[in-house]
């Protein structure tokens, strides 16, 4: 898929760039060396996932532990397993120029991008889901910050992120929206987004 020329490129970062190499296995394993249950550990993850997760807030989600040298231990885990998508790895290709949306806790977001290295021209964060308020205020204040003249390009690998987009107005002129499904997933977004199963399927 060729893009446009001289367009501002705006990604996503969990599910879209980077992942875990042990999909949090490592995590949960640091807890049940120190004997507690999967099923409080899954409980206590799903508790902190819905108001921004960040490491802290998971450990001090957990009564009577003994905490010293864990954090340290959670932040080894985070650094060694994260990884950018093999099919991402032109994001830190010298000049690739690139804007980053991410939804979640300011300062673990912040961990992630610095461990795996990554570098864009802008860091835009909401911690409310859906993003498209921090969207809308993007375009109004930081738009003509942005040394590019053609169009907004916004890749998520959640197309109700997308949908968001649409809900808010704005059109495929304003904003071109891609689905990066890369579960080959057979739900249906609320509106028409291009729609890839990898980035390289995009002609940057």
């Amino acid at each position: 898929m060729n893009l446009p020329k001289n367009c501002c490129l705006l990604f996503d970062l969990d599910g879209t760039l980077v992942t875990f190499k042990d999909k949090k296995q490592g995590l949960w394993n640091i807890f049940l060396k120190k004997g507690i249950s999967d099923e409080i550990i899954k409980e206590n993850y799903q508790k902190v996932i819905n108001s921004a997760f960040n490491l802290e807030k998971f450990l001090d989600s957990f009564e009577n532990l003994e905490k010293t040298g864990i954090i340290i231990e959670m932040q080894n885990w985070l650094n060694k397993n994260i990884i950018l998508y093999p099919d991402a790895s032109f994001i830190k290709n010298k000049g690739f120029s690139f804007i980053l949306f991410t939804f979640g806790d300011i300062k673990y977001q912040l961990e992630k991008i610095n461990a795996v290295e990554i570098k864009p021209d802008l860091f835009l964060f909401s911690e409310k889901f859906p993003k498209i308020h921090t969207i809308k205020s993007f375009i109004t204040s930081l738009a003509p910050k942005i040394k590019k003249n053609g169009p907004i390009i916004f890749i998520d690998n959640s197309f109700l992120e997308l949908d968001a987009v649409r809900d808010e107005g704005y059109s495929e002129n304003k904003i071109i929206t891609i689905w990066l499904n890369r579960n080959k997933s057979n739900d249906k977004p609320k509106y028409k987004h291009l729609e890839i199963n990898s980035l390289n399927e995009l002609n940057f």
